[in-house]
């Protein structure tokens, strides 16, 4: 059973404001169920003459039956709905506030008890009470020893601004990220080298590949956020270029060799653990990450790899002779293009084919060096290179 008082009325400070509410129904245990009107906020440094006029609207439309008693209907449970309702938590974090019970005493009439956050979504008392006296003809004393309480009390809890908790709960939040991330990692790596080795695929570094019919495919997998991409292309493309660029000769697949394959196919994996859709700024979901149990993270890769055997075994189906695969030059890179002319025999399709890339990449490379070039371009950052390696492949076609 809790007594009623009859007059009552919360106040709260945070880092920029103080607010002011008005209860109609305060018990002992400041349990608050109805939350009533007027509300103010007040700047936290506002003069003596705003507060008080603010706090005289708040007391003046208080009230109630000072003599009756309640049980405790609703509790805790009735206190936390209406914190739900108001969606107060953050703003509970970064405040201390302040129940005002005007009780019917000579000398200190106004009982006060202090409420902090401790870090939950709700505020508690803090052990921290006063009384006041409360004399409406002579109330300046009031205002200048409550405001003073109030900044004890907030300089005592050490409350954090909002930014400041926004910052603490982002740096725990990326820890957290960072931490499971590295986990994720670990599991994906073990789970990989286990399908790997079923089905038979390689790895070199970001590379997963595989020779067969051939063709060297190759899964590429940046990070274990993005999607993994699977290219192709015949075994004498990588020979070509060795033996352009560095005078060599390799039956093997050279997985450092600079010729990009025919896109084939992309498999998420862990994709779903970024929450952008772009590659280039991540946000990631922290129980997506903690979604991915070692049991989980095996099906991903098991089920990567048996779509892998898939699309290999009906592309290989499909283009059984490795010397007649082009599937154009909309589709492939400007140097698999030239590399399968020369592999062809066609020099004369290749040095004729060199001269209209070299148009077009001349006017990408060097628009950006002309200031009264106002056309239109979409830059790209390989013009350059490229035009260094029509170079290489016209001169040598020439001295072959």
């Amino acid at each position: 059973m809790y007594k009623r008082y009859f007059k009552g009325m919360t106040l709260s400070i945070d880092s920029k404001f103080i607010r002011m509410d008005t209860e109609y129904e305060l018990y002992d245990h400041g349990c608050q169920t109805i939350a009533g009107i007027p509300a103010f906020r007040l700047p936290r440094y506002c003069n003596d003459e705003d507060f008080l006029n603010s706090l005289k609207i708040c007391y003046e439309s208080s009230g109630g039956i000072s003599n009756k008693e309640y049980d405790d209907t609703g509790g805790w449970d009735a206190v936390q709905k209406e914190l739900k309702i108001r969606s107060l938590k953050q703003y509970y974090l970064s405040s201390v506030g302040f129940s005002l019970k005007w009780e019917q005493k000579e000398d200190a009439n106004v009982h006060i008890d202090v409420w902090v956050s401790e870090g939950k979504s709700y505020q508690t008392t803090s052990g921290d009470s006063f009384y006041l006296k409360y004399d409406e003809n002579s109330i300046d004393e009031f205002v200048v020893n409550l405001r003073r309480i109030m900044e004890e009390m907030y300089e005592k809890h050490q409350v954090k601004s909002n930014s400041e908790i926004r910052r603490i709960e982002n740096e725990t939040s990326q820890a957290e990220i960072k931490n499971a991330l590295r986990e994720l990692k670990k599991l994906s790596n073990s789970s990989q080298k286990i399908a790997l080795k079923k089905y038979g695929w390689n790895h070199d570094r970001d590379k997963i590949w595989k020779v067969e019919g051939g063709y060297y495919f190759i899964l590429e997998h940046l990070d274990i956020s993005f999607s993994a991409t699977l290219y192709v292309k015949p075994l004498y493309i990588d020979n070509l270029w060795l033996k352009i660029f560095d005078g060599t000769e390799e039956n093997e697949p050279i997985s450092s060799a600079s010729v990009e394959g025919v896109r084939l196919m992309e498999f998420p994996l862990f994709k779903d653990i970024n929450e952008r859709s772009d590659n280039c700024n991540s946000t990631y979901s922290l129980d997506k990450i903690r979604h991915y149990s070692e049991e989980e993270t095996r099906k991903v890769w098991n089920s990567t790899f048996q779509q892998l055997e898939d699309v290999v075994n009906r592309f290989l189906q499909e283009n059984p002779d490795p010397d007649s695969y082009f599937p154009g030059e909309d589709v492939c890179k400007e140097e698999y293009t030239l590399l399968t002319y020369l592999h062809s025999g066609d020099k004369q399709k290749v040095l004729k084919t060199i001269a209209k890339f070299r148009d077009k990449d001349k006017k990408i490379y060097y628009m950006y060096d002309n200031p009264k070039d106002s056309g239109i371009h979409v830059y790209d950052a390989m013009a350059g290179w490229r035009l260094e390696n029509y170079d290489k492949i016209e001169a040598w076609c020439k001295r072959n």
